[in-house]
């Protein structure tokens, strides 16, 4: 995936300078440093675009390590008062973090295109927001849908197991907490995770999946009444 930032990104750059000798001293030292026209080059390289190696990220995580970069930024102290050298030091440093993070300069190589879904196997679940999600699914709606329903069907698996850890089974507990998970039809299952996720988009999609627990136990005695 193709990440770009806007030099608002580099944090915030004191105001130009008047004095005009310290100015062109402060160009003379950037273009010595990094070549002919070094200080628009690296201008032209923080403000991206970036890749990732050796595999693509989202969008998404690229924003979190651009965020992070930006703190580290933000906290870098600046003893000069040239502008130029200034701004050369806060775009070096933020360079550094995002190369330290594993980004190169540039578009991704042609032939691997990055996908919001390539880092879905490195993903905590329970910590991702449904707005998160939405993101994902502009791009790939079904891949989106069924690898996290995927997840959620897991998660009530793993909840299910849990209550057999000391090999007996326990009518009351089983009739309190057990999930029927075939209660309600699969289709309608994952409208109601997207729905939870619609409705409330700030909440965590851990969220949506006790969501999907309480409709299939409400499910499962409306099958059971006389």
């Amino acid at each position: 995936m193709l990440h770009t930032l806007s030099s608002e990104g580099v944090g915030n750059m004191r105001p130009f300078s008047s004095k005009v000798l310290l100015t062109i001293t402060a160009v003379l030292f950037v273009s010595n440093a990094h070549g002919q026209n070094g200080y628009d080059k690296l201008k032209a390289m923080a403000e991206g675009p970036w890749h990732h190696l050796p595999n693509p990220v989202s969008s998404l995580q690229f924003d979190r390590d651009l965020a992070k970069c930006r703190v580290v930024v933000a906290q870098t102290p600046v003893t000069s008062s040239t502008p130029v050298l200034v701004e050369t030091k806060l775009r070096m440093v933020l360079i550094d973090c995002l190369k330290a993070s594993g980004y190169e300069p540039g578009a991704a190589p042609v032939g691997k295109p990055a996908s919001d879904l390539s880092t879905l196997a490195n993903i905590k679940y329970s910590n991702i927001l449904c707005t998160d999600i939405a993101k994902m699914r502009a791009s790939s709606p079904n891949a989106t849908d069924t690898v996290f329903f995927i997840w959620i069907r897991g998660f009530i698996e793993g909840w299910n197991a849990g209550l057999e850890t000391d090999g007996k089974k326990d009518v009351l507990r089983d009739e309190v907490f057990k999930v029927d998970t075939v209660a309600i039809p699969v289709d309608q299952q994952m409208k109601i995770v997207r729905k939870f996720c619609d409705d409330h988009p700030s909440k965590s999609y851990l969220g949506a999946a006790m969501e999907l627990i309480l409709k299939l136990k409400e499910a499962a005695r409306q099958q059971v009444k006389p």
